[in-house]
């Protein structure tokens, strides 16, 4: 999430739909569409759709694709957390496999011990202290 999250621009930030996307308690990904995704990443390529394939969704990888002057552009895209990729497996860290659709527990914690101090007093032991 934090390369995703790190990949977006100020624009991205910004609220503009009071409707929420992400299903609560469950991976950002899921649910979300490739071409939508492809549209918020690259705002301002026109006609701009998304695409899987195969080779791809082995690497947690999509295809974003535009048509300019009669040529396909394509740019390679990372999968969010979620998304499918392929046989009913999903994408989570940058790996596909069969993982759950639920967020992973917060980790917690450890509880600080509580401690009573305590007072020690020197001893002076005579015999040790003495050279003569």
């Amino acid at each position: 999430m934090r390369v995703f999250v790190g990949r977006q621009t100020e624009e991205c930030y910004r609220v503009k739909s009071k409707k929420a996307f992400q299903a609560p308690g469950q991976l950002p990904g899921v649910g979300l569409n490739m071409t939508d995704l492809c549209k918020k990443l690259h705002p301002h390529t026109p006609g701009i759709k998304g695409m899987s394939t195969q080779e791809y969704d082995e690497k947690c990888k999509f295809l974003c694709y535009t048509k300019v002057n009669n040529s396909i552009h394509y740019f390679a895209e990372r999968l969010v957390d979620g998304m499918p990729c392929g046989n009913g497996r999903i994408c989570f860290r940058d790996k596909c496999g069969n993982y759950s659709t639920a967020l992973p527990p917060l980790p917690t914690l450890p509880t600080p011990e509580t401690t009573t101090p305590t007072t020690t007093t020197p001893t002076h032991n005579s015999n040790s202290d003495n050279d003569d």
